[in-house]
């Protein structure tokens, strides 16, 4: 299959959709770290993709999420994450553009309680004036779910939608991490932007490093690179582990690379030529997401020090010390041109200070 960036953008006409990023997102080499590897580092600026100053990867889906509520008049959506949630704070910016009431759920990951002095997303989120409604952690019980929180949180969340449309209301629920089927056709676009921005730079990418977590950018560039035949090699460097039994899998993604394909009325490959663009790298979640970890702390610093740029301690810091250590390791040959995808996330700079006192 090898479309023309032409076709690809012509699929788009009809699918509803409200401009709100600014795009094309800058797109520069890190000259300094380039000269220090002796591999052209590139940075795709998706940190920087609007409305408000705090943009990131999640900005592209909710263009389509928002433009189809908006076409369905709905006076509501509903989403959760945990307390600092990077997507929650970005859904709240769209909504108070679009005129459509948030509603978050935030789960008290680390039983916190109500918290009383708001810091990073969730002072934005406050000040953006979204409806937040804290949900604590429940008793322990004898079930052997992995996530008693989550459900927790989504069936109150789910009591809230049918308490609003019982009053007369159209609400939409938005899933952790804005991974609505809606928003899963962006991130086809910024694989569109990336091979125009390399091809007026003059080079064909080898390789693109991206932070993977609820699985919500990485199937429409799977889907955009097999419909143009490119060669780039996506590395995905996961902070969640995508193993079988978990909320997020190889599978998962799968079908959501398939929803793209039917979605632009694409004819869809097989599983097989799918599943063999899944370079998932769990290697770099220790200890944990939200926990920092002293080696990733390093790169970003690094990258601070070399090039003046910030990647966050919970995210895009993870994918870009991935990144990194395979340069070190040989993984990516010396010369090789990679592009890393700067996802956002910079509010958890002034969340948690144990998540930066390695930083300074």
């Amino acid at each position: 299959m090898n479309m023309t960036l032409a076709e690809i953008e012509k699929r788009f006409e009809n699918i509803p959709r409200k401009r709100l990023v600014f795009t094309p997102t800058p797109f520069h080499k890190l000259e300094n770290m380039s000269k220090d590897y002796g591999v052209d580092i590139y940075m795709k600026r998706e940190d920087l993709s609007g409305p408000s100053t705090f943009g990131g990867n999640k900005t592209r889906k909710l263009e389509f999420i928002l433009g189809q509520a908006l076409e369905n008049k709905v006076d509501y959506l509903i989403t959760y994450g945990a307390y600092q949630s990077n997507a929650c704070m970005q859904m709240t910016t769209f909504c108070n553009s679009c005129d459509i009431k948030p509603i978050l759920f935030l789960g008290d990951t680390k039983n916190q309680g109500v918290p009383t002095n708001l810091t990073g997303n969730l002072l934005l989120s406050n000040i953006l004036g979204a409806e937040i409604n804290y949900v604590s952690k429940p008793e322990p019980t004898d079930s052997v779910d992995l996530n008693p929180l989550w459900l927790k949180v989504i069936d109150e969340a789910n009591k809230k939608k049918e308490e609003l449309e019982s009053q007369g209301y159209k609400v939409e629920f938005v899933p952790v991490g804005c991974t609505h089927e809606y928003g899963w056709v962006a991130y086809t676009l910024l694989f569109k932007e990336l091979l125009e921005q390399s091809s007026a730079n003059g080079f064909e990418m080898d390789y693109i490093f991206h932070t993977n977590g609820s699985g919500g950018s990485l199937p429409a560039m799977i889907a955009a690179k097999l419909m143009t035949g490119s060669k780039v090699k996506i590395i995905s460097i996961n902070v969640r582990s995508w193993k079988e039994g978990n909320l997020i899998t190889k599978k998962t993604c799968l079908d959501r690379v398939k929803y793209v394909f039917d979605r632009l009325d694409i004819p869809c490959p097989s599983d097989e030529e799918i599943y063999a663009e899944m370079n998932i790298d769990e290697n770099y979640m220790h200890p944990g997401y939200g926990i920092p970890n002293p080696d990733a702390q390093k790169s970003i610093k690094e990258v601070a020090r070399r090039e003046g740029m910030f990647v966050d301690p919970t995210y895009s810091g993870r994918g870009f010390h991935g990144l990194m250590d395979y340069i070190k390791k040989g993984i990516v040959p010396a010369g090789s041109k990679v592009v890393f995808i700067h996802t956002g996330g910079s509010g958890s700079f002034f969340s948690d200070p144990k998540l930066v006192k390695d930083l300074y």
